[in-house]
């Protein structure tokens, strides 16, 4: 448990309070979603401004998820008012937002409410461990895994917050708490055993220009700095740990312009990237267990513009430690220098990585992830059986 001073968890009990409101929200309608029929998702789509014998469907479902205001519309019409509404399904859902009535949007709206009654309940309990985690922190980093967003606050405020990428599923990201304690301007990358003999190997291999492309340096088991041509192949395959394959700073390199180091043993940690489409997907696990960051550098000033040990002017207006503007133009130089730069943080910052599956928003939706990691699954179809049970009883 996180051992600092002061008070990072109001995001956290604002959210807890929000799940409890809308389990009562949602709980008032239970009866009314068992007495309704499944929409089919097999049958032919209703078009954009078409009259459908669907529709009307559509919309008492829209209705009493709550996605659509009562008497907002009436008729057949498939149109714009639906389509907007079908969009907040897709939005709060992880799918594409094109108001089309798609067979995962169909099945999505079709999601009975007493489930998203025991994800409430699943996800309340995460976040009150979670909160107990982060009730003694001044500043604290919120990585919100299972929906691939990022909040800074500092006092319990949220001062930053962006979208990030985490681990595929064969190589998750790991949940649980950490420490941020180095901010990394032009970072250098050398590629990790698995990474190499899975997904580099092949292409060094085939295509002997790349490493030149991609600005990479190779070493052999003494430091010794070696041209491609000198490598056995064969030999880096049956023994990976002979050689050191590393990026150097520069547009190619996979960490982008900043890496955020942590202090766990799994070497993970979190860090820009050079394949900022990704951020377009709705679904973002695509790495190695790492976190990449939509906005590394508002991260990077976050962090130093309290914690930083740099040259800039102590503020002395209150908040902030040094001057905005000065971390700025620090960060600026550092990147204009095209080499690795290692800025040490005066004091660590907790880092929590928690995995919640149901978010309301400030947008008064209920966000739901497609759980990327399958951790609700067992517990969902055990809470399910259990209020079955209950409900019988």
């Amino acid at each position: 448990m996180f051992k600092d001073i002061v008070y990072a968890e109001s995001l956290l009990h604002q959210q807890i309070e929000r799940l409890k409101q809308h389990k009562k929200l949602l709980s008032t309608k239970l009866e009314a979603d068992k007495n309704q029929k499944p929409i089919s998702c097999k049958i032919r789509r209703p078009k954009k401004d078409a009259a459908h014998d669907l529709v009307p469907k559509i919309r008492e479902r829209l209705m009493l998820k709550g996605y659509l205001g009562y008497y907002a519309h009436t008729g057949n019409i498939n149109n714009s008012v639906i389509r907007d509404a079908i969009k907040k399904v897709q939005k709060t859902n992880f799918l594409s937002q094109t108001g089309e009535f798609d067979t995962k949007t169909c099945e999505a709206l079709n999601e009975p409410i007493l489930e998203d009654l025991k994800l409430i309940e699943i996800n309340l309990d995460r976040l009150e461990k979670i909160k107990d985690d982060a009730q003694n922190t001044k500043k604290l980093i919120f990585v919100n895994v299972a929906q691939y967003h990022l909040f800074a606050l500092k006092q319990g405020s949220v001062e930053l917050e962006m979208d990030v990428i985490i681990g595929k599923k064969s190589r998750r990201t790991i949940i649980g708490n950490d420490y941020l304690h180095t901010v990394v301007v032009n970072p250098t990358w050398t590629i990790p055993k698995q990474i190499l003999l899975e997904d580099k190997l092949k292409i060094f291999t085939q295509d002997p220009g790349y490493l030149e492309r991609k600005n990479y340096v190779i070493f052999d088991e003494d430091r010794n700095k070696i041209s491609p041509d000198e490598i056995d192949w064969d030999d880096v395959e049956d023994n990976p740990l002979t050689y050191r394959f590393r990026q150097n700073p520069g547009d190619n390199n996979v960490l982008g312009g900043f890496k955020f180091l942590l202090d766990n043993k799994q070497a993970i940690y979190m860090h820009d990237t050079n394949a900022k489409k990704l951020f377009k997907k709705t679904v973002r696990t695509f790495s190695s267990g790492c976190i990449r960051l939509k906005d590394p550098e508002s991260m990077a000033e976050w962090l130093l513009k309290d914690y930083g040990d740099i040259e800039c002017p102590v503020n002395t207006d209150g908040g902030s430690k040094y001057p905005v503007t000065c971390v700025k133009e620090m960060i600026g130089d550092y990147q204009a220098e095209k080499r690795q730069k290692f800025l040490k943080l005066t004091e660590k910052v907790p880092v929590i990585l928690g995995y919640i599956t149901y978010w309301i928003g400030d947008d008064g939706l209920a966000y739901k992830s497609n759980d990327p990691y399958s951790r609700d699954n067992a517990l969902l179809q055990l809470s399910l059986s259990q209020l079955i049970d209950d409900d019988v009883s």
